[in-house]
């Protein structure tokens, strides 16, 4: 549509931000799925499913990658934040 492929338009994100399209959108998701379990009081699924993730599984994987922590210990109080550039 932008007369560029793919692969360009993910290098040059990559380029201004330090991570692929992928990992910024996965990253972002968890952000939303973080508000949504705390604040709109949604369950983890529910949450996944308005993030645009159907397997909550799946969800549950990039949650921990991203987190550090489960959903379960994250509504528990812990708020150990893996990666440094989210502080």
């Amino acid at each position: 549509y932008v007369g560029k492929t793919p692969n360009y338009v993910n290098f040059c994100f990559r380029e201004a931000n330090g991570t692929t399209i992928r990992q910024y959108i996965n990253r972002e998701r968890v952000r939303k799925i973080c508000e949504l379990i705390e604040f709109q009081w949604l369950s983890f699924e529910e949450a996944c499913e308005n993030v645009g993730i159907e397997d909550a599984t799946y969800g549950y994987r990039l949650f921990k990658k991203y987190m550090g922590i489960t959903p379960k210990a994250y509504l528990g109080g812990e708020r150990y934040v893996k990666n440094e550039e989210w502080r």
